[in-house]
């Protein structure tokens, strides 16, 4: 059972997309050219609250353009053949491009996303908002769709983990699993647009549902074993102030929110809140404060330790990961990050010129140094990944130097510490153990200081593994059990005695011969392992700053004469390795 509430933010973006079938996106053209002025400011929203939410994105959205091919459009798209709507269901595409038609393409809202420095969950709302649960959806029309989806996601660099049916029209499960899928959003609602009544009356009802001042249902997420799929349940549509929607009174939508909200966080379970940037193209202003309290009323509870504020793939990662792989040491560690943020930005800034004045710049010039080595070996253009990326001081020096670099954490505070120094970097809140990427992406891994904070470094190891290409290089620093600075006994002692007030937090320590056992382990092969820097430096900082300066200054070259004898790399300070995955 979980340990908190959950709350859940999913928004279906769509556009043009969302509504072309019933022939109203022509009449709703001048809400829709809103949604990128909403979409902003909800992202100022969730950026002021620290708060990552599950954007479903129709697939379409993710082009800036896209032309005909012999007369067809997307001729690769196996077409569904629904029954309310006649001819080719790309007919109203306008085979063009975002500057002519932005309606129907997103490229742009897919970057403002991605740059957000709250770390959102891009997900999937189908391609082009074909309806899978209709009869007219043949199972070769989903899988088309399907695969059009992630395939173009993967070309801008991520990885679809959750799905969002169009309409909620639940569908081709197996072919979600298929295609790597983890969660979709549940939903018991029945497409049926034969019975015109039947349909009608489901609205109606719908809407005084959501008029009257009820809590809205909580739930359970549940995992089909059949499918390895977390199904999500869905609780209540922020609804828009047009039509007969109306007769929804101001606020109304608040205290529904917060009457779930508490619910939730007494009984453990998810309230899962969805909408689409349109439902605020009207009474816009009136809207996004309702929705602000919503958002202030959870992050109160949030710091009460109440609830937890999560996108759908997180939770599913969760209820994965407490069950199997659940991490001893992690959880502490990104709270030791999240407070200590601005040191570690303060730290990374300092100019390394005088890197000799104490102990911790010594350290990251050595680390520096062979970082600089195996950059020059990767060709112009590499993608890197800097896994652990922090506050950005190595994902930096790759955006410098031209490579197609990509850093994620799972430090908010971290991540919007690199965001404000740097708005073009492209991060994503992410767990190591757990990457958002598809397997061999990646031209080249680094991990600097991030493995030591796991207490089961295989999972991790395996996961950079998977996302290297073939020949892929590896770079990971880890720390020494018998450092000079005694710190990696001086942790594990507290840990063995369970002395947890004494350190800021639990932490893996590693010898040379431990640490290339896991990369073997994890399939690496040609494994080098360094060591840098053997003295007590760290000691002395603390207590005579000066004299250590001296002693790094005048046993420098002495030092790296001894990095270079193999027997000695235990009791250094840094171990650094360069590890590779082979082509099979």
């Amino acid at each position: 059972m979980p340990e908190k509430g959950t709350f859940i933010i999913s928004i279906d973006v769509e556009l043009a997309w969302g509504m072309f079938d019933r022939g109203r996106h022509l009449n709703l053209a001048r809400a829709y050219e809103k949604s990128r002025f909403i979409i902003r400011e909800l992202l100022k929203l969730f950026a002021k609250y620290n708060i990552s939410v599950t954007w479903a994105i129709v697939g379409h959205l993710f082009l800036d353009s896209c032309r005909k091919d012999d007369g067809i459009v997307h001729s690769d798209i196996i077409r569904p053949q629904h029954s309310w709507f006649s001819g080719d269901w790309f007919k109203d595409d306008p085979a063009s491009d975002i500057r002519e038609n932005n309606l129907w393409y997103g490229r742009d809202i897919i970057e403002l996303i991605k740059e957000a420095v709250s770390g959102h969950e891009i997900a999937s709302h189908s391609f082009s908002h074909i309806i899978f649960s209709d009869s007219g959806c043949s199972r070769e029309a989903a899988e088309s769709d399907i695969a059009k989806c992630v395939k173009i996601a993967q070309e801008n660099g991520i990885k679809l983990d959750s799905f969002v049916f169009p309409r909620n029209g639940v569908g081709y499960l197996d072919l979600l699993s298929k295609y790597g899928f983890k969660a979709y959003r549940k939903s018991e609602a029945k497409i049926d647009r034969k019975n015109g009544r039947l349909l009608f009356a489901m609205r109606l009802f719908d809407l005084i549902r959501d008029a009257l001042p009820i809590a809205p249902p909580v739930g359970d997420l549940a995992f089909d074993a059949q499918h390895n799929l977390s199904a999500i349940p869905q609780s209540m549509l922020f609804r828009y102030a047009h039509g007969s929607s109306k007769v929804v009174l101001p606020n109304i939508r608040f205290l529904k929110a917060k009457m779930a909200l508490k619910k939730a966080a007494k009984e453990k379970k998810i309230f899962h809140l969805w909408f689409h940037p349109i439902n605020f193209a009207w009474d816009t202003q009136r809207l996004l404060i309702e929705f602000e309290k919503i958002l202030k009323f959870a992050a109160a509870l949030r710091e009460k330790g109440l609830l937890d504020i999560l996108p759908m793939r997180e939770v599913a990662n969760r209820a994965v990961l407490d069950n199997s792989i659940l991490d001893k040491f992690n959880p502490e560690g990104v709270d030791l990050h999240d407070e200590r943020a601005h040191c570690f930005r303060d730290d990374y800034s300092s100019s390394l010129a005088d890197y000799r004045s104490s102990a911790f710049k010594f350290g990251r010039k050595k680390i520096l140094d062979d970082f600089s080595e195996v950059l020059g070996g990767l060709s112009a253009g590499s993608r890197v990944l800097d896994l652990g990326c922090g506050t950005g001081y190595f994902l930096n020096r790759l955006i410098e130097q031209n490579f197609k670099a990509i850093g994620v954490d799972l430090s908010n505070q971290m991540l919007k510490e690199l965001k404000e120094a740097n708005g073009s970097a492209c991060v994503q809140r992410a767990d190591a153990r757990n990457l958002p990427f598809q397997d061999n992406t990646f031209d080249a891994v680094i991990s600097i200081e991030t493995i030591r904070y796991f207490s089961d470094r295989s999972v991790m190891l395996n996961e950079i593994f998977r996302v290297l290409k073939p020949n892929g290089l590896a770079f990971i620093t880890a720390a020494p059990l018998f450092s000079g600075n005694l710190y990696g006994i001086f942790n594990t002692l507290c840990r063995l005695l369970r002395l947890k007030p004494l350190v800021s937090c639990y932490q893996s320590f590693e010898t040379a011969g431990s640490l290339k056992r896991r990369l073997l382990l994890a399939g690496f092969e040609n494994v080098k392992i360094k060591g840098h820097f053997f003295g007590p430096y760290f000691i002395l900082d603390k207590i005579s700053p000066r004299v250590s300066a001296k002693l790094i200054s005048r046993f420098e070259r002495f030092d790296d004469r001894l990095s270079k004898i193999k027997i000695l790399r235990n009791f250094s300070n840094h171990l650094v390795v360069i590890a590779r995955k082979l082509k099979k």
